[in-house]
């Protein structure tokens, strides 16, 4: 990280610790919770684990219940997926449940949009966890009662005619479909897998995702399901070189990208061992 930025990100600590003595805690516990999200996307865990534990303490002094309540299983649910992005399986699922209890507790009393957002997210992740483990069973669980989730309330959003909450609802439900297709994949069972890819693909669509790095993800796992459970190689190709093109467009300035390396890589292999294919004289492989 350049230097300026850090400088930048301690001096809106500074400010956050100083709203924090004042008694504007939620403010500061937004400011923390946001840098901390910040490191976590960049990688740099330890610092992101520090900022979100700060945020846990500033969340436990708010005043207002339902705000407390509220920030604390937030910033529980983000500790979580620090410790699982660390491997550190046991602490995470205890941040996380720790994060469901509440966000469970707090529906039942306000029965509102935000919280049971906050359970939908908290079973994938503790899913997710399980499944980082190759525990299937336990992580198949948890994803079925997080589709639960996600159906009901994508039923009230559409009841409602709020497209905001649905389009929320539906990014959350490409995570599943993308999840639950690897999970059919280690259970051997490759027209379930081989559907929640095209689930996951369509919805992006319908969303107007298919520029973003996510959908040219989903390409990628897609691709490597059909190489490797269907042996559809030309299939697999079309759908690697399609993954490309979107990285290229969107990492213009960085055309070493690790994500178009990556991508060019696996396209190569793919040829060398399957090949030819028609390569349309793409420029890769001019």
């Amino acid at each position: 990280m350049h230097n300026n930025n850090r400088e930048k990100l301690n001096n809106l600590e500074k400010n956050a610790t100083l709203l924090d003595e004042q008694g504007h805690h939620k403010e500061a516990f937004y400011i923390f919770f946001d840098i901390a999200k910040f490191y976590h996307k960049l990688k740099f865990l330890d610092d992101a684990e520090i900022r979100c534990k700060r945020a846990l303490e500033i969340a436990q002094k708010e005043v207002d219940e339902r705000e407390r309540n509220y920030m604390i299983a937030l910033s529980k649910g983000e500790i979580g997926l620090l410790y699982l992005d660390k491997k550190n399986y046991v602490k995470s699922i205890k941040y996380l449940e720790g994060s469901l209890k509440i966000y469970k507790s707090e529906f039942v009393k306000w029965k509102d949009f935000e919280n049971m957002l906050g359970v939908c997210t908290v079973l994938g992740n503790i899913a997710l966890n399980y499944m980082c483990q190759k525990l299937n069973e336990e992580s198949m669980f948890f994803f079925e009662e997080q589709k639960g989730v996600l159906d009901n309330l994508m039923k009230t959003s559409e009841k409602m005619g709020d497209q905001k909450k649905l389009s929320i609802i539906l990014e959350k439900k490409v995570h599943y479909e993308n999840n639950i297709a690897e999970i059919f994949k280690r259970k051997k069972q490759p027209d379930l897998a081989e559907k929640s890819f095209d689930n996951a693909l369509e919805i992006m669509k319908k969303l107007g995702m298919t520029e973003d790095q996510s959908y040219a993800s989903t390409l990628i796992s897609k691709g490597v399901f059909l190489q490797e459970e269907r042996k559809d190689y030309g299939s697999a190709f079309e759908l690697f070189k399609e993954a490309l093109m979107i990285y290229e467009r969107l990492f213009q300035e960085e055309t070493e990208h690790e994500l178009i390396e990556k991508t060019k890589e696996r396209i190569r292999i793919l040829i060398e061992k399957h090949g030819p294919f028609n390569l349309n004289n793409h420029k890769v492989f001019v």
